[in-house]
């Protein structure tokens, strides 16, 4: 079992859905950040500055999302944490940003998504000259002021 998570800036957080397929969650989460960042009447350059909610999503350097790799929050010595499902394996493995770079063995970067929208795609926080925020530690980002989703075994 897999539990989405939306946790806020003072560190409480909640469940907003479950499922026994992790994949199951990844309309979850497209349509919380829709609902969040999205769905109101601002400009899209007002919306790329007033977000709420991210989440952490791994793209490779020619800017398509990884499939099979979860953002899984902050764990293990304040490091940054996904779960990870290899190829031809039903397992997800948990890992930090570190491992994972080993495992890939290529360039990839985190991107922190806002929503997706029918005709642009994948809409991801970027900083005020519009280049992708790849970093947690941006400042631009600024990730003590938004709420975040991350994924957990229910058992873990």
């Amino acid at each position: 079992m897999y539990q989405l998570f939306k946790k806020d800036n003072f560190g409480h957080g909640e469940i907003v859905a479950s499922s026994e397929n992790i994949e199951d969650l990844e309309q979850n989460i497209v349509n919380i950040l829709n609902v969040d960042n999205l769905d109101n009447p601002l400009t899209l350059d007002e919306k790329m500055k007033n977000y709420t909610t991210i989440y952490p999503t791994i793209y490779d350097k020619s800017g398509n999302r990884y499939s099979g790799v979860f953002y899984s929050g902050i764990k293990n010595l304040n490091k940054h944490t996904f779960l990870v499902k290899r190829q031809g394996s039903k397992d997800l493995e948990e890992m930090n940003y570190q491992e994972l770079s080993t495992l890939l063995g290529v360039e990839f970067s985190v991107n922190f998504l806002l929503g997706y929208d029918k005709v642009s795609g994948d809409v991801v926080a970027v900083t005020p000259k519009g280049n992708a925020i790849t970093s947690f530690d941006n400042k631009d980002l600024d990730i003590k002021e938004r709420e975040y989703l991350y994924i957990r075994q229910a058992n873990a």
